[in-house]
């Protein structure tokens, strides 16, 4: 059982560093992972995403208090500006709610 979830625990942990309260000073290839995973949903080629990451991450360098979650992200996200981080963040919103974490009550 382990093994079956272990790749998607890897994409899961590697979609969090689209969050800008994890973004800043991290590098693109903690995100590499989950781009790779979702390449056919998002817009560009991966030296573009890469580019677009570095501009998302910018952003919120000087920004104290930045989004935790994906959906308060989201809808800081500017589609037009950053269109594949807006697509990774409503992968990860739409994961965060469909996916159980092991302590959760049944």
């Amino acid at each position: 059982m382990n093994e079956r979830f272990l790749s998607h625990r890897e994409i899961i942990n590697s979609l969090q560093y689209v969050l800008p309260n994890m973004i800043v000073d991290k590098p693109y290839s903690n995100l590499k992972t989950a781009v790779t995973f979702y390449q056919n949903d998002l817009k560009s080629y991966d030296d573009i995403i890469e580019a677009e990451y570095q501009l998302w991450q910018s952003k919120w360098k000087l920004v104290e208090s930045r989004p935790s979650t994906a959906i308060e992200a989201l809808h800081q996200c500017d589609q037009l500006m950053y269109p594949n981080m807006y697509e990774l963040l409503k992968i990860l919103s739409i994961l965060s709610v469909s996916t159980p974490t092991p302590n959760t009550p049944t």
